[in-house]
């Protein structure tokens, strides 16, 4: 009867636990760690214990022991974690290692996370595995300090990459100041240092609180043969996940995009958190394909961190901009950094500039309302309910250009569709030069309202969203085996589109117009037979039988065509203002005060409709969707700087009609006392008794 050797149910010296395997070896390994169990050899293992000539079994001797064979390293000490840090902070040996991504060194104080790291070279480890025995043998040889170290360095080594590669990107793509690369390392050692992923019982910590997790009875679960050497909580979870879903939730990707901004921010720069993300979502920002790059920087995964590259560093979902905001903000908190409000001065003329406007007549108002009022939107909040800080900017400017403007409900845009439909030829000697012209103003943001383009850039055509499917979204992704049948069927389909491209997207441009505007040809189409038929009823005078293409392809002619004209603008405004809510309101007048104009809201039906006239809101969802913001939250958003301006005016009025309190100065106040007490006196003399 042959006894079964290769398990043992012996406790572990290191974690514990019950179960020992014959590792062939000699030796036998915990099941649960892994380490190896000095205390029991295989004595059948050596050539002269096996069975003799007399069919006799040899007996144990004391003499018979293995030599143990003499390594060809020297003795190094063991490898410290800051060592081990040191070594992966190594900048990869390149041809161009002087210029590569690492050439600014913002991220040297290590010593101030972790301890202090000394030079250390790849020799400095040694032999990785024991040389008398295989890889698989060495593999085994992994400690729970092992397992839990590799998967934190790895995870941070790789975050930290990320940042290094965003930062670059946007000093170099994005003309961004490179003091932007010297800022974010202090930040991120500092953002580093205070999510505690180095204290000392971070492991340990995070282990007992996913056994914590569950209640009730704990139900003995054996791990996956193919996961058996690597460490395991309770209930059978591999600790390799729950450490890495712990480093995600203290570091999060997104946290890298929060940094860059964060760094952005405080060298003054114009850059949104719509900007990253953006750039992020197209793939000009090394945010979603970054794990490609990390992965030529710190290896492929190893035994101790069997988790792939892409499974780390690649975000499932985009982050919003609301959420980035915040998240950078929460951040600073974090780290205790004092953040200066936003650079209105160039947010505000990057705005202008893509508007259209004249930066030298609005700005300079628009700068004396920020410095006047300095309202507290203007700073970054960890709040996510808050409004954005651009938003606040694009308010100030809205209300700068209503008070140049005079946008205040006297009916300039509706004045300006009649005089479009029915003047034929205007004198210009005879107009008055207005420096702040609000007509030019309303059709230039009508104009340009259908222009302003928030579409990404790989949506522009076929080609460029296959490229960018290639280089983003399937990055990194390759066929299993090579086809090379379809490989030759993708090159036909290719060589194809390319030879028909502009009659395909023709076509596809045709459907979309046809699928998205067709009340727009039905009108133009409704809009030629009706003048069509006035010119027929007038052939011999010209008036009725200009066609003018200034006004959506509309043809005018006479007070009926004009009237026409104007009904159908203001009701395709109506119907544009009910589908957000507003209320139209038709031009003042009977007007009594020419001064600010102040807008409410009210509760209908349960939610809140807003109500406008025609120039307000011309200039209100312009600026909203230049802002990417919903044209409620905007008005909200002017509502409340405006209720912040009134506050001030009242505040500084009740200041300036305040009388001055009697100084109680005995000393500048003798004479008046003097008078006072003389003033009190009694005459007795004029009194009649």
């Amino acid at each position: 009867m042959e006894l079964d050797v290769k398990n043992l149910n012996f406790p572990c010296q290191s974690c514990g636990r019950v179960g020992l395997a014959d590792g062939n070896d000699g030796f036998y390994y915990c099941v649960h760690c892994g380490s190896r169990c000095e205390d029991i050899v295989d004595a059948d293992i050596a050539d002269e214990n096996f069975y003799d000539a007399s069919n006799r079994g040899a007996l144990y001797q004391d003499s018979h022991r293995r030599a143990p064979v003499a390594s060809t390293f020297d003795s190094e000490p063991p490898v410290t974690q800051s060592q081990l840090w040191a070594t992966l902070t190594q900048s990869p040996k390149t041809p161009n290692e002087q210029h590569n991504i690492y050439e600014y060194n913002p991220y040297s104080p290590m010593a101030d996370v972790i301890g202090s790291v000394g030079p250390a070279t790849l020799n400095d480890f040694g032999p990785t595995i024991p040389d008398d025995f295989g890889p698989s043998a060495g593999s085994r040889g992994l400690s729970y300090k092992d397992y839990y170290n590799e998967v934190r360095i790895r995870y941070v080594m790789g975050l930290q990459i990320m940042v290094q590669l965003q930062c670059e990107a946007l000093t170099k793509e994005f003309g961004a100041n490179p003091l932007v690369n010297q800022i974010c390392g202090p930040i991120w050692f500092r953002y580093l240092n205070a999510s505690g992923v180095f204290d000392d019982d971070w492991a340990d910590e995070t282990i007992r609180d996913s056994e914590s997790q569950k209640q009730g009875e704990v139900k003995e679960t054996k791990p996956r043969l193919k996961f058996r050497a690597e460490p395991h909580n309770i209930h059978g979870q591999r600790a390799v996940m729950i450490w890495y879903r712990s480093l995600r939730q203290r570091l999060p990707l997104s946290s890298s995009l929060a940094i860059s901004f964060l760094a952005c921010h405080v060298a003054r720069e114009a850059i949104l958190p719509t900007d990253l993300v953006q750039w992020s979502i197209e793939g000009k920002l090394p945010y979603f394909y970054a794990f490609m790059e990390i992965e030529k920087n710190i290896g492929e995964p190893s035994s101790a961190c069997p988790l792939s590259t892409s499974l780390m560093f690649r975000p499932s979902q985009s982050v919003s901009s609301q959420k980035l905001e915040s998240l950078a903000a929460s951040i600073a908190e974090t780290i205790g950094l004092e953040l200066p409000p936003v650079n209105f001065h160039r947010i505000a003329s990057r705005y202008l500039r893509k508007l259209s406007l004249p930066e030298d007549q609005i700005l300079p108002k628009a700068l004396l309302l920020q410095e006047w009022s300095m309202p507290p939107d203007l700073w970054l909040s960890s709040s996510e309910w808050r409004l954005p800080t651009r938003v606040c900017v694009m308010c100030i400017l809205i209300v700068a250009i209503r008070i140049l403007y005079n946008i205040n409900g006297f009916g300039v845009w509706e004045k300006s569709l009649c005089k479009g439909a029915c003047t034929s030829i205007s004198n210009g000697d005879n107009e008055d030069y207005n420096q702040f012209d609000a007509e030019k103003l309303l059709q230039k943001l009508h104009a340009i309202y259908d222009q302003i383009d928030l579409s990404y850039e790989y949506s522009k055509d076929l080609s460029t969203y296959l490229q960018y499917c290639k280089d983003v979204v399937f990055a990194g992704l390759e066929p299993s085996y090579e086809d090379y049948e379809e490989e030759r069927s993708i090159e036909q389909l290719w060589e194809f589109y390319q030879k028909n491209k502009d009659d395909i997207e023709g076509i596809v441009d045709q459907d979309d117009l046809n699928r998205k505007r067709p009340r727009e040809s039905v009108k133009c189409r409704d809009c030629y037979e009706e003048n069509k038929k006035l010119c027929d009823h007038h052939p011999s005078d010209s008036q009725f039988c200009d066609f003018s293409m200034d006004h959506k392809n509309t043809c005018f002619s006479g007070e009926t065509s004009t009237e026409t004209y104007m009904d159908r603008a203001i009701k395709e405004l109506k119907q544009e203002m009910d589908e957000n809510r507003f209320l139209y309101i038709p031009p003042r007048k009977i007007i009594k005060r020419r001064d600010y104009l102040h807008y409410k809201r009210k509760r209908d039906d349960g939610a809140f409709t807003y109500v406008a006239h025609a120039d307000y809101y011309i200039l209100l969802r312009a600026c909203a969707r230049m802002a990417n913001i919903d044209t409620r939250l905007m008005h909200w958003a002017v509502l409340i700087f405006e209720k912040r301006l009134s506050w001030l005016e009242k505040r500084i009025e009740e200041c300036l009609h305040m009388m001055p309190p009697k100084v109680s100065c005995e000393f500048c106040r003798t004479e008046d006392k003097a008078d006072d007490d003389n003033a009190d006196d009694i005459n007795l003399s004029e009194l009649t008794l």
